[in-house]
Formats: structure tokens, sequence, C-alpha cells
């Protein structure tokens, strides 16, 4: 039977670890971990690489191969899909990068793979993703909004309101704000199906696009 959602979290037991690497991702098997960030600075071919594809309304949903050398040759694929750009070897430099981090901590066979240009609100409500971990990372554009778990009121979590701007406000303890990720960073977020995970995993929701005229270039992963 499932747990009541205010029952699925312990206030404050949680927390973000900051790191400064790939290689540190596997810190988000902690038990007090629900996710980690890597902050890193802009890379200034990627951003034009977005500069020239942003127009293209290429969204991509693929299922690919985890191995490494069959994941490389997906993702040389994938970006062949994209306008032709001078950067796109930087891009597929990232790409590989990440995704192979992920496949690392995971070890996963396939992963879904997420990538391109959003100019709608997606996931508008916050949420816990029923996945095991997924990853996050905005190369352009507004990030991912999340909220600590201590900023959480856990008793409004799955609760019924009238609107989804109720929910969100509801959710949210006064005097504290929804946290977001900036471009670049990357996020190695648990959800729901963590293996040993009672409390949900990281509540979050895609940001408001639309009503600002807003787009991004996002990237998000997960097993498969």
């Amino acid at each position: 039977m499932p747990m009541p959602p205010s029952a699925l979290k312990s206030e404050g037991n949680y927390r973000t670890a900051q790191i400064k690497s790939p290689s540190e991702f596997q810190k988000v098997g902690s038990e007090d971990v629900g996710m980690c960030v890597w902050e890193r600075d802009e890379i200034p071919e990627i951003s034009e690489w977005c500069n020239l594809i942003n127009s293209s309304n290429i969204d991509l949903d693929e299922v690919i191969p985890a191995g490494s050398q069959q994941l490389k040759e997906e993702l040389e694929s994938l970006i062949q899909r994209f306008p032709k750009s001078s950067h796109q070897s930087s891009i597929l430099d990232d790409l590989y990068r990440l995704l192979g981090a992920f496949s690392d901590l995971t070890q996963a066979k396939n992963l879904r793979i997420r990538f391109g240009v959003v100019r709608t609100d997606e996931c508008r409500k916050f949420h816990v993703d029923a996945v095991k971990i997924r990853l996050f990372c905005t190369y352009q554009g507004p990030g991912t909004e999340w909220i600590r778990d201590q900023d959480l009121v856990l008793e409004n979590l799955g609760n019924t309101f009238s609107c989804v701007e109720e929910y969100n406000t509801a959710i949210l303890k006064p005097n504290q704000r929804v946290q977001s990720l900036a471009a670049f960073h990357v996020a190695f977020a648990k959800g729901s199906c963590w293996p040993g995970t009672d409390w949900g995993g990281v509540v979050h929701r895609s940001p408001p696009l639309e009503t600002l005229g807003l787009c991004r270039v996002r990237l998000i992963v997960e097993e498969q």
C-alpha cells in the first residue's frame, strides 16, 4: 500500500551535495543525499551551439545503448539531426562525458535521453519522479526548479488544491524560496524508485516558459 504523501519525507534529513567533478556523482548514493549538483562554469562553445539551434524547435526523445562505443556512435547520430555547426564537437564531448558518468553510476544497459529545445511548460506542478535517478542539465535558459526538504510543508504534499499554482504555493513554507539550477549546472536527483528510498525523492518542476516567452535547451537522462 502506498505511503501517504506526508509520510514520504523526514524533515531536514536529506541534503544536496555540491560536487566539483563528474567522478563525485557517486555521492548521490549516500543515504542522507537526495541530489548531487555540479555547479560548473559556462562552456562558451556550447552556448554558441545553443544560439544556433534554439530556433530549430528540435527536441529529441530517444532510447540509446549505454555501452561506451555504442553510446558515442549514437550521440554522434543524434547531434547530426541538429543544424550543423563548428561547435558540434563541444556539445558531443559534453554529452558523452555526462551520459558516461550516469552510466557508470547506474550500470544501466540503456538510457532514455531527452535533449533539445523546449518552449512549453513541461511540468508546471512540483512533483517527484517515479524513477531511480535522473540527470538534469540546462544548457541555455531557465533551469530546473526544486524545493529543499527543510522548506517543504510536509502535510500538503500530494494533497488536492484548486489549481497547480495554489498547490505549488501550499507546499512551500512561508518566507522560503524555490531553488533553481543555473545554466550548465548538472544535477543527479533521486526519484521515488531509488533502492531503499522511502522518502519520495527530490521535489522539483520544469521552469515556466510559455507566459514569459522563453525557451531552454535542456538535457534529461534516465535508465530505460
